[in-house]
């Protein structure tokens, strides 16, 4: 019976960690994807910036809680975390910000004012 209780926290320790880096999970490296952002684009009746206009290099690095943006040269760090269906991002000279984002099939599009940043997941 011991046996039997450690062989199922095994596999539920197993599964817990595996969901964690999902299809589903922001936790990973994500690079910018011009084609994903004119689709997203094409809902919105006012045109929204398209980032690859203006970078080379759009990407972000999200780990448990922190992210890195890179913008070309331009290296970002702050704390991140979902709270009420909003991408809060925290950087230290402007405090905590909400984002509308959606989050499926390895897509992450982040919705700002002006902006798509549309991303796709590294394998």
């Amino acid at each position: 019976m011991k046996l039997f209780i450690y062989y199922f926290i095994l596999v539920l320790l197993f599964f817990s960690c595996s969901n964690k880096f999902s299809d589903k999970s922001i936790v990973g490296t994500w690079n910018y994807d011009n084609k994903l952002f004119l689709e997203e684009q094409k809902q919105f009746s006012s045109p929204k910036a398209n980032l690859s206009e203006a970078f080379d290099v759009i990407k972000m690095v999200f780990t448990d809680n922190e992210f890195t943006s890179y913008l070309d040269k331009q290296v970002t760090i702050g704390k991140w975390k979902i709270e009420k269906d909003s991408l809060s991002m925290f950087l230290d000279n402007h405090g905590w910000k909400n984002y509308f984002y959606k989050l499926s099939n390895n897509n992450l599009i982040i919705y700002d004012r002006d902006f798509i940043i549309a991303l796709k997941k590294e394998k």
